[in-house]
């Protein structure tokens, strides 16, 4: 067990509780037992200390400053913005006393992807079930808990065993990230194809919808033209999709279905 003093402002139920933690635990002590990378802690606050224990007491003082960014002058950072943008007080003051949690990035990355369209109980178990189901178990305190795995841990996942987790639709996403993790994919370069992928779907939106839609102007009006119209929108409002195979063959389909009636439309 540690003790550590506290130098600043420090709030640890709202720091705890305001949503940067998943996976803790309250106890009847008002303690918090909260599952870090590689341990479990308890900790509390006592006047103006805070008490830690661990079942691994290893460095468990730089671990717990670390961790609740405790060495870091929020007053110094709060009295900085203050002058910079006075309208920021009531923000400050509400927060007032809470730090940013240092979370291990790997489990963070997964907590995010799985927050998709998500609420904290639901978070919360996915990630004690996938912690469960592969990861180390540690006994603290007589009770069980389970370390979250690392991404090497979970190389050979697929998508069906995160569903089974209770992950839902992100299955896919996390079995992406880790095989990318895995096979040291460069995670920029995924993003840069991406807007790539977006950029050659804004030139094909040119070609296929501003174009048509001059060259109808200039020959007739669509006022004039209703089911010419209703192509036209049925045409504009399909083509938009992410997968460029899916995309071009759009393309090719609903020209067909654009160009067909056109010269009749334009006699």
């Amino acid at each position: 067990m540690i003790k550590i003093e506290l130098k600043n402002n420090f709030n640890l139920d709202s720091t705890v509780t305001c949503g940067q933690i998943f996976r803790y635990y309250k106890l009847e002590d008002n303690s918090y037992d909260i599952i870090l990378k590689d341990r479990v802690i308890n900790v509390y606050k006592k006047d103006n200390y805070i008490i830690a224990s661990s079942n691994n007491e290893d460095d468990l003082e730089i671990v717990v400053r670390n961790y609740f960014d405790l060495d870091n002058d929020y007053e110094n950072i709060n009295k900085y913005l203050l002058e910079k943008d006075s309208l920021l007080k009531d923000a400050i003051m509400f927060s007032c006393g809470l730090m940013m949690i240092k979370q291990d990035p790997f489990e963070t990355l997964i907590e995010y992807i799985i927050s998709a369209n998500n609420g904290v109980p639901n978070i919360t178990s996915s990630l004690n079930n996938i912690a469960k189901k592969y990861g180390k178990k540690v006994l603290f305190n007589k009770k069980e808990y389970y370390l979250f795995p690392s991404y090497k841990d979970l190389k050979d996942v697929t998508k069906k065993g995160f569903r089974e987790c209770k992950v839902g639709f992100r299955d896919k996403y996390l079995e992406s990230i880790i095989y990318k993790l895995n096979n040291n994919i460069n995670i920029n370069s995924s993003l840069k194809a991406l807007i790539m992928k977006y950029k050659i779907l804004l030139f094909f939106s040119f070609i296929t919808i501003f174009l048509p839609y001059s060259f109808i102007l200039l020959f007739t009006s669509l006022l004039d033209k209703p089911l010419l119209l209703v192509l036209y929108l049925v045409y504009t409002s399909s083509i938009f999709n992410l997968d460029i195979s899916l995309y071009l063959s759009k393309i090719v389909l609903l020209s067909i279905l654009f160009i067909v009636p056109l010269p009749y439309y334009l006699r």
